[in-house]
């Protein structure tokens, strides 16, 4: 039998166990609802980073440092030399070839020993016809790294057809340059509509600039 001071005593020791058991219930709820609030982020931007994935055109490959493959994501599986289970768990020298194979590494080792982005331009004979291919390499971790490849060939082809108008296009505005300095006034504006330069909104941007200059120039003189 207990006395009215052990029942008292029990009853106390009870509702103390029941405060505690309430407040760790309450630290558990707590906890619980951080870990579902974190899970849900965590698929969101999961999401978040699929659905950006997904819409690149470029092809996206997560290599290891000696170049093997370990993960591929890509839309234009026809720009794929092989399916990308089939890719998957090779080695880029086991693909590309020697050549090409040389440029991959050395951009992957470049990019995990330096931290930096590496970029590399290489060629492919598809279908009897010569493609161009932008790699850029980033570091994915301390010995993977990321490496987006791009089909470049249109940007190719243009720029020889580019460069003998970009080195005109230079020589003109040296020109315009040169003769416009050692104008002065309206004789300016008649030998930009007299000149035998093609470029004729070169020489204006040119005659702007030089005028809003002079204007800086005259007012902290």
């Amino acid at each position: 039998m207990y006395d009215g001071g052990d029942k008292v005593k029990m009853e106390a020791g009870t509702a103390w166990r029941l405060r505690k058991l309430e407040q760790e219930n309450t630290r558990l709820r707590r906890r619980l609802a951080e870990q579902e609030r974190l899970t849900r982020t965590l698929s969101d931007n999961e999401a978040t980073h699929r659905a950006l994935l997904d819409a690149l055109p470029d092809m996206l490959f997560r290599v290891s440092r000696d170049g093997r493959y370990l993960d591929i994501n890509t839309r234009t599986l026809d720009e794929l030399l092989l399916p990308p289970e089939r890719l998957i768990g090779r080695r880029i020298a086991d693909v590309l070839p020697p050549d090409v194979t040389a440029l991959a590494l050395t951009a992957i080792a470049a990019a995990l020993e330096t931290g930096q982005p590496q970029a590399h331009e290489y060629q492919l004979l598809r279908n009897g016809v010569v493609q161009t291919y932008e790699g850029r390499v980033a570091p994915c971790g301390a010995d993977e790294a990321l490496v987006i490849v791009r089909n470049v060939t249109r940007r190719a082809r243009r720029k020889p057809r580019c460069a003998p108008a970009r080195s005109a296009c230079k020589q003109s505005l040296r020109t315009c340059r040169s003769r416009y300095l050692h104008a002065t006034g309206a004789a300016r504006l008649r030998w930009l509509k007299a000149t035998d330069c093609n470029n004729w909104a070169c020489c204006r941007t040119i005659c702007r600039i030089s005028h809003c200059l002079t204007r800086t120039v005259s007012i902290h003189s």
